[in-house]
């Protein structure tokens, strides 16, 4: 009876390990698949990594609504502005110039509203959220580069008052030049989050 059983029970495995081969296959291929489709990183553009002099043009709040500017953020309509320069200049990455003629690249920073729609039961609407745009372009070739976007209404800053999360957002877009260029964080985005708020600062509440 036990030999009958062991039979058995060999004849069983010996049934599934086709099957097992078979699983292991496919999951073998489809791991050799994701390799395939990965493309590797591309390069950064040139400018990028070997200029030395930047120019910064703000447009201020360019498109922005009552909604959001300048009641709801205090340090009037150039704190971005100032705060992107005094950070880029404590970076010391780029040496920063006064005339685009001077620079090798140019930095434009945008502070402006985006309009997300959303619909629900048949019913929608849009609110106007607040976002910081950088562009890089090249002075020679008047080219752009690169981009990045950094809303200030975020999952991140969803705990955060309005000027806290101008400074998450402001900050976090250096560091994305930053780590563009190869460079470690330079602002520590994620210590304005236990800062405390002054509580006589021109602030609203977060959303």
């Amino acid at each position: 009876m036990l030999k009958a059983m062991r039979l058995g029970t060999l004849a069983t495995t010996l049934a599934l390990a086709p099957v097992s081969i078979l699983v292991v296959a496919a999951q073998q291929s489809e791991a050799d698949s994701t390799k395939q489709t990965m493309a590797p990183p591309a390069p950064v553009p040139a400018p990028i990594l070997s200029s030395k002099k930047v120019f910064i043009s703000y447009w201020g709040n360019a498109g922005v609504t009552d909604d959001i500017w300048p009641d709801h953020y205090s340090g009037g309509p150039n704190r971005a502005y100032d705060q992107f320069y005094a950070a880029m200049k404590a970076w010391g990455r780029y040496e920063l110039v006064s005339t685009p003629a001077d620079s090798d690249l140019i930095l434009e920073l945008q502070f402006s509203d985006r309009l997300p729609v959303s619909v629900s039961g048949g019913s929608g609407g849009s609110s106007a959220e607040p976002r910081f745009t950088l562009v890089i372009k090249d002075l020679k070739t008047h080219v752009v580069l690169w981009a990045f976007f950094r809303d200030l209404k975020t999952w991140q800053t969803r705990s955060l008052t309005h000027d806290q999360s101008f400074d998450y957002a402001l900050g976090s877009l250096v560091n994305d030049m930053a780590k563009l260029s190869g460079a470690p964080p330079v602002i520590d985005v994620e210590a304005i989050k236990k800062k405390k708020p002054d509580p006589y600062a021109n602030w609203q509440p977060g959303p």
